[in-house]
């Protein structure tokens, strides 16, 4: 708006006395052409320091997930070995009791190494961070890595577990290690009327008990892989949803890292069936599970911004050109000026010569840009 136009005064509804000329001492890095009609830029754009120090801290922060990784996959891991082994050959099959303490260990441990890391402690996890852009590509493999050497780690403690003539390690991992048909943790129990769990009840099992799992972990992360507020209860309550569904069947998988972990030990006491030739359902599944999660969430994004495209006024948040009745010209906001009123000049402020908004940038003392 040309600064000569009047404006009224909202005290007195009278015309007030506004400079038509405002004299601007140029700021340091501004220089003037020698002409009235404009005032040129000549600016030297400083490097973004902190962007540099970012870039500079990544791989520490990267390399102290990864730690964060190892110790949390390392006490879950090690933590259901045991707990499935005891309650299981002293208390038999106890699918409340083995879930609960399921939702205990992953509660507890997210919540105490999540913020760290983002408490992933499951590759399958990991990938669908990956595909969603909440994990880093390199990061993401180095995650997996250490979630893998955490649950390896935590198979070596069922070396500690007392055995005997007639309580052979096969007795204790037999609650512990995943597996389907022969291997299932309901086996023994299921064989008397002649039943067994088989690979297609394995696989339909294992794949929505997945999916449940990694839809919860991306729902309850951000876009940058940090947790969201209540991320370890969600987590926590969507293993134990989990495991109530799977227990029976295969033993509760859910996490590739924990199959492998006890696969591993279990291979080398000589079970009567060998875990390493079942585990890659226990692969295929979750990480099946996160393709799928992946996918529907780069397609739901990529629905929303066409909606929000759609549905967007083209001339809404742009910025256009209002042609004064002198011929100058302006720039402003098209939301601004839905908003209230003229966002060109500011009437309580505009008025005492304090500060007019032009496209979020404030100058002092300038009442607008005319052209002599």
């Amino acid at each position: 708006m040309d600064s000569d136009s009047p404006m009224r005064s909202e005290a007195d509804g009278q015309v007030p006395d506004i400079p038509t000329e405002t004299t601007i001492e140029p700021p340091q890095g501004f220089t003037e052409d020698g002409s009235d009609e404009a005032v040129m830029a000549d600016v030297t754009v400083m490097p973004d320091r902190s962007a540099g120090a970012a870039a500079a801290r990544q791989p520490a922060a990267m390399w102290i997930g990864a730690a964060a990784e190892l110790a949390g996959t390392f006490l879950i891991c090690s933590m259901i070995y045991l707990i499935y082994s005891l309650c299981g050959a002293v208390l038999g099959l106890n699918v409340i009791l083995v879930a609960l303490t399921t939702v205990l260990v992953y509660a507890g441990v997210t919540a105490m190494l999540g913020r760290v890391s983002g408490g992933h402690f499951n590759p399958a996890v990991t990938v669908a961070a990956m595909f969603t852009s909440q994990t880093g590509w390199l990061e993401g493999l180095v995650y997996i890595v250490a979630q893998m050497i955490g649950a390896i780690a935590a198979g070596g403690v069922l070396a500690i577990l007392p055995t005997s003539g007639s309580v052979p390690a096969e007795t204790w991992l037999a609650f512990s290690v995943n597996g389907f048909g022969k291997a299932s943790p309901s086996s023994p129990y299921l064989a008397k009327s002649g039943l067994t769990f088989g690979v297609s009840m394995a696989v339909v099992t294992e794949l929505m008990a997945c999916l449940l799992v990694v839809g919860t972990a991306v729902a309850t992360m951000r876009r940058n892989g940090r947790p969201r507020h209540g991320h370890a209860l969600y987590m926590g309550l969507a293993y134990g949803a989990g495991v109530f569904l799977t227990y029976l069947v295969t033993g509760s998988g859910l996490n590739p890292a924990r199959s492998t972990g006890v696969a591993v030990f279990a291979h080398f006491k000589k079970s009567s069936v060998d875990p390493l030739g079942q585990l890659w359902i226990f692969w295929i599944c979750p990480l099946l599970a996160a393709a799928i999660v992946g996918l529907f969430c780069i397609i739901a994004d990529m629905l929303k911004e066409s909606a929000r495209s759609a549905a967007s006024d083209p001339l809404q948040g742009s910025v256009g050109f209002s042609e004064e009745p002198d011929g100058s010209d302006q720039v402003f906001d098209q939301d601004a000026q839905e908003g209230e009123g003229d966002p060109r000049v500011d009437p309580a402020e505009g008025a005492a010569g304090e500060s007019t908004t032009v496209e979020g940038y404030q100058s002092q003392g300038i009442h607008g840009r005319h052209a002599a």
